[in-house]
This record gives structure tokens, C-alpha cells and sequence, in this order.
């Protein structure tokens, strides 16, 4: 006898769920010549291709088995350190190796100051309209986000 799983045998969080706005962005077509910021993905005409494919070539050459090895959580010190030094320029000083965290993104990022920051029940002042990661992220922390309009001065 087979028995099905279905979303009943999921955590109250997953049967909770509702459709992601993030994949909806993703599936909708864009009209050539537009650049859509709906879902956050970049325009990649512009990205330095064959300069990217160089950098790439050069690391796994010279450092492959570094970096096809997991790191560590927190972000390399030779990433951390030229960041440390921009933050010094904009004028927050107390940052170190050892409270700094790199993430891979702004998803990772918004994902992290959530599961530290945020309290279900809590509120979350957001713009309107507001990046639908971020929408998700707090709705996954169980927040309750209070929309505020935005003027023409932002």
C-alpha cells in the first residue's frame, strides 16, 4: 500500500504558505526593452561577462580547492576586511572581523536580521509599495507589516 504525502503531513508554517509574489515577478514576461525590478533580478546586458569568466578561470586555477570547499558562515576575512573599511568611510566605526557577517544576498540578508531581530506579533513599517523578498521574509517571522506611504520627497 502507497500512501500519498500531501500538504496536511507539512508544518503549520508550510500549510500557512501563501503563493510566493517573489515567483510570480519571476514568471512574468518582459516586454523587450523593458527591465522589470519586480522580481530583483539584475540586467545582464550589463554585466562584465567575459570579465566575470576571467575572475572565475583565475580562482579556480589558483585557488580551486579553497574555493569549491565550503566557507565559513560568516564571510572570509580578505571579503570582510575592504567592507569593514567602506563602512569606516561612511562613518560606522565599531565594526570588526568578528561582528561583521557577509551574506550571499539581500534575501540571505533580510532572512538573517529576521530570524535575530524580529518577534511574531511584532510590527514592520515598510514603504508602500514595498520589495516583495522582504514582504515574504516577515511574513515568514509571523510580523504584521504596516504599509506607509511615500511621498514625492520619498
Amino acid at each position: 500500500m502507497t500512501q500519498e504525502f500531501t500538504i496536511d503531513d507539512c508544518s503549520a508554517g508550510v500549510r500557512s504558505a501563501k503563493p510566493s509574489v517573489v515567483r510570480k515577478g519571476f514568471a512574468m514576461p518582459a516586454k523587450p526593452g523593458m527591465i522589470s525590478f519586480a522580481s530583483g533580478m539584475p540586467e545582464l546586458r550589463s554585466l562584465p561577462l567575459d570579465a566575470l569568466a576571467d575572475i572565475a578561470s583565475d580562482l579556480m586555477r589558483h585557488r580551486g580547492n579553497e574555493v569549491m570547499q565550503y566557507g565559513t558562515f560568516t564571510g572570509t576575512d580578505h571579503l570582510k576586511d575592504p567592507l569593514i573599511e567602506l563602512m569606516k568611510i561612511e562613518g560606522i566605526e565599531n565594526v570588526t572581523r568578528e561582528n561583521a557577517l557577509v551574506t550571499t544576498g539581500s534575501q540571505s540578508g533580510l532572512d538573517t536580521l529576521a530570524r535575530v531581530m524580529i518577534d511574531p506579533g511584532d510590527v514592520i513599517l515598510a514603504e508602500a509599495p514595498s520589495y516583495s523578498g522582504a514582504l515574504a521574509v516577515f511574513a515568514g517571522a509571523q510580523a504584521e507589516v504596516v504599509h506607509v506611504a511615500i511621498d514625492h520627497e520619498g
